[in-house]
């Protein structure tokens, strides 16, 4: 591969967001929330499943998780990934996780720039695009389906279930959106879409620390009036000479 054509080249992601046993500073903390989001194998939550064993909470599970995420005990670069005694100290994981999505396992000390080019998009989120699009205007068509259950063959989940409704359809579509396409810097914009950040953000944010047990972490605001919007360049309202008027909170 000829790297300098690659859109990553010179990036030091690793130093970044790669584990503390690889010299990263762990920049981003999954929560326990992304982590229960990923189904078992059999298609269903971790609710549902039977296949969910609360003592083995990472075994049976939707292959993405093992994919996107380091959680206590992975082995991951030749090393186990430990959080006893680190977490949330200085440069460690906040929540007991970590992304593996990125990391380039060679690249002990974060010595060069990271060789996993970041994701901009792909042909998952043009299959999903596609099925969301089509689910809003005529509801869930057997193409929409056929376009969702592409993503989750390709990771050995089952299909969805017939006879879902266009509401349905829709969590469904936004469930695999939210794990397939994790820290693919998608998620915050796209619940400002659909207005469901402040469901997303104001709710208590866990954790999973070396014992197993789950760990109060923080619990944020937001804003509706303000957040949902940014602010409008001062000097495009100044152009606008008055017809632009600033969005609330700013």
């Amino acid at each position: 591969m000829d790297q300098s054509k690659d859109y990553v080249n010179g990036s030091w992601i690793d130093q970044y967001f790669a584990p503390g046993m690889m010299g990263g500073w762990e920049g981003l903390s999954p929560s326990q929330d992304l982590i229960d989001e990923y189904e078992c194998l059999d298609g269903k939550s971790i609710k549902e499943s039977p296949l969910y064993d609360e003592s083995s909470p990472y075994e049976n599970r939707d292959p993405r998780l093992g994919s996107t995420i380091l959680w206590h005990g992975c082995n991951f670069a030749g090393q186990v990934y430990n959080t006893e005694g680190v977490m949330g100290n200085g440069n460690a994981t906040r929540t007991g996780y970590t992304i593996k999505k990125y990391i380039d396992p060679t690249n002990l000390g974060c010595q060069f720039p990271g060789r996993i080019n970041f994701i901009v998009y792909r042909y998952a989120e043009m299959l999903l695009d596609y099925a969301y699009a089509v689910n809003e205007i005529s509801g869930p068509t057997e193409i929409v389906y056929e376009h969702v259950n592409m993503i989750r063959e390709r990771v050995g989940l089952p299909n969805l279930h017939n006879g879902l409704n266009k509401e349905e359809m829709r969590n469904a579509i936004r469930h695999e959106r939210r794990v397939e396409f994790a820290f693919e810097g998608i998620h915050m914009f796209e619940t400002n879409s659909w207005r469901t950040t402040e469901a997303c953000v104001e709710k208590p944010v866990y954790g999973m620390n070396s014992k197993g047990e789950k760990v109060w972490i923080e619990t944020r605001e937001f804003d509706p009036e303000k957040q949902y919007l940014w602010a409008i360049p001062l000097n495009e309202i100044d152009l606008s000479k008055g017809t632009l008027v600033q969005n609330p909170g700013y």
